[in-house]
């Protein structure tokens, strides 16, 4: 978890042009010089040029990666760009970018400009209320619209009107990383960034189902190579790759790592928010997250980057959520729906009453809190268009 020296750092971020990624740099380097970050430097860089000589004004390769870790809490932090010419000034612009994993899918984070010191610099300027806006003006008008019909028109909508123009990339440090086993972190990682490349990209649910099943084969091949590291929780308290794919709805990852002897030992861990790979899957976030906290619509750098994926999650020919609970339960996960109600009540604070009152008295929670996402996400969207139409009737 991050400490509150740097939980405000972790957004994806697009970056587009030299001077986006100019300013997440030095939005870096002013947190390393307040303390709050330091450099973390691999063995084997990929990179020429120094982090402290590129905050300093110096170019950058033609691939930028760089590595922090937060000094009071060592949570890790991330920046990756892929240039042209690398170089500012010289016809470069930004082609293809990195993403990290949301806060409950990896430890690992991005350094995301738009949320760094946002209160100093606000950078992004396609994630802003404008676009926000431009999503409310195209649901359509009849009040009885299916709510998931809204929702996979908000993702299209999102795709036509940001104009973010991505490349999917395979992470690469060098010619040979490819044939480097990752463990399944780092295969979360690189998941989370393809379907949300996706996402931005083509928009295609079958991209994002393809790329769900590709990270699944490379952990069966990492596990039937005998490899154990990384498989399980790094400490009591700490979010396992079985818990994190379950958060994210990544059933052929969870069928992949419970093919693992090490992690079906450990199937009902839990993190220290008592969250188990069972009640994650029922949390659903990715589909509820507006019902849990309703004032996510109002932060449009967790709103939109959750909005882009919902393909994946409301037009999979498997539902993700439902296959995953099912697989967990096949091999013996504990079922405990009141303990998943009291994590879900525990931390859904902003939740209306309604809300609550629905949660506590469901049976089958993990379809409750999806229907109230659905639902929850199509009121807070359509007031604010019925607040703009009713300004402009008065004008």
């Amino acid at each position: 978890m991050a400490c509150t020296r740097c939980e405000d750092l972790c957004v994806r971020y697009v970056i587009r042009h030299p001077r986006e990624l100019r300013k997440a740099i030095q939005i870096a380097a002013e947190n390393i010089a307040d303390k709050t970050l330091v450099e973390v430097i691999p063995d084997s860089p990929c990179v020429s040029v120094s982090f402290g000589k590129l905050a300093a004004g110096a170019g950058w390769d033609e691939y930028v990666e760089y590595h922090f870790r937060c000094l009071h809490c060592n949570e890790v932090f991330w920046l990756r760009a892929e240039t042209y010419h690398g170089a500012v000034g010289t016809g470069s612009r930004m082609t293809q970018h990195r993403y990290a994993t949301t806060s409950k899918t990896s430890r690992e984070r991005p350094i995301a400009a738009g949320q760094l010191r946002i209160s100093k610099t606000a950078i992004h300027e396609d994630f802003d209320r404008q676009s926000i806006a431009i999503l409310v003006a195209n649901i359509p008008r009849d009040s009885k619209v299916r709510s998931i019909e809204i929702m996979k028109n908000l993702a299209k909508d999102l795709l036509a009107h940001t104009a973010v123009l991505l490349v999917p990339t395979m992470i690469s440090c060098a010619a040979t990383a490819a044939d480097a086993q990752r463990d399944p972190t780092a295969v979360l990682n690189s998941l989370a960034d393809r379907i949300y490349v996706a996402g931005e990209t083509t928009g295609k649910v079958d991209d994002m189902v393809a790329a769900e099943a590709n990270a699944a084969k490379e952990i069966r091949e990492y596990i039937a190579g005998g490899s154990t590291d990384g498989l399980v929780a790094k400490g009591k308290g700490k979010q396992s790759p079985l818990a994190a794919a379950a958060y994210m709805g990544y059933p052929n990852v969870v069928a992949a790592l419970l093919t693992s002897s090490v992690v079906r030992a450990h199937i009902d861990d839990a993190d220290e928010m008592g969250v188990t790979p069972w009640i994650a899957a029922n949390l659903s976030m990715r589909q509820s997250l507006w019902a849990c906290n309703p004032a996510v619509v109002d932060n449009p750098f967790k709103l939109v980057p959750m909005l882009v994926t919902q393909p994946y999650y409301t037009s999979n020919p498997t539902p993700p959520y439902k296959k995953t609970r099912e697989l967990l339960e096949e091999a013996g996960a504990s079922s405990d729906i009141a303990k998943a109600k009291e994590v879900w009540l525990a931390n859904c604070k902003n939740e209306t009453e309604e809300t609550r009152t629905k949660v506590q008295a469901s049976t089958d929670m993990q379809q409750t809190v999806q229907e109230l996402g659905a639902a929850g996400l199509t009121s807070l969207i359509i007031k604010p268009r019925k607040r703009a139409a009713e300004t402009q009737n008065k004008q």
